[in-house]
């Protein structure tokens, strides 16, 4: 397998968090035991305030003090003072097109991102579809259909692995005659090299031991597959 990293040092990452302003009262169609049934989420907190256990800025911030990374930078909307006044927070919220922006002005700076890392709810629909679920320009939620994402990154890019830390993400339906369903594969058939992605539910605490341990692994040799298989 060829490594995932860049060959000229540690990778740029960029992590895409979304937690929409109106999840208290919003619920999607997924496919249950009896047929289609109503799904709602709970807010993912965790990331944006210190006192609790994840600290995102936190983790990343340690992971490019030790080198694991060049750098990295947060999409993930406004939030209030004092949460909101880390360097590595971009401006705007994680809707498609502005991802898409993000991607490219980093692609014509000269500073491509090689990894995207997804912190966000990820759901199943009847039809076994994966959708992430991502904001509009209101800070609602807006899911984002598997096919969608064709249009999210730049023509020309550098990003050589997608992960997902959302549930099932990796997941999907298979049907006789068609490609596999679900995020994942999706993203694998445009063309990365490789994406991890959630094959059920997630914590978030589970998914902060999980990122540090694998970017750690990932900067010591560059294979994802082996860096997701010691996380």
């Amino acid at each position: 397998l060829s490594r995932n990293l860049p060959a000229d040092g540690p990778p740029r990452v960029l992590v895409v968090v979304s937690n929409p302003d109106n999840l208290e009262g919003f619920a999607v169609d997924v496919l249950g035991p009896d047929g289609p049934q109503a799904y709602s989420f709970k807010p993912i907190e965790a990331p944006f305030l210190p006192q609790q256990t994840l600290g995102l800025a936190e983790l990343f911030d340690a992971l490019k003090a030790e080198g694991k990374i060049a750098c990295y930078r947060i999409l993930r909307g406004t939030r209030p003072s004092p949460h909101g006044e880390h360097p590595a927070f971009l401006p705007g919220y994680p809707t498609l097109d502005r991802i898409h922006q993000v991607l490219q002005m980093a692609e014509r700076a000269g500073q491509p991102y090689h990894i995207v890392h997804f912190l966000a709810h990820g759901y199943l629909d009847e039809k076994g579809s994966g959708h992430l679920l991502l904001t509009n320009e209101m800070a609602d939620a807006a899911p984002v259909h598997q096919n969608a994402f064709q249009s999210l990154f730049p023509q020309k890019h550098q990003v050589r692995l997608v992960l997902f830390a959302a549930c099932q993400s990796g997941s999907g339906e298979q049907r006789i005659g068609q490609p596999l369903a679900g995020l994942a594969p999706a993203f694998l058939r445009l063309g990365f090299q490789a994406d991890i992605a959630m094959q059920s539910e997630i914590s978030m605490h589970g998914a902060a031991a999980f990122t540090e341990t694998f970017y750690q692994e990932l900067a010591t040799h560059g294979y994802a597959d082996t860096a997701m298989v010691e996380a």
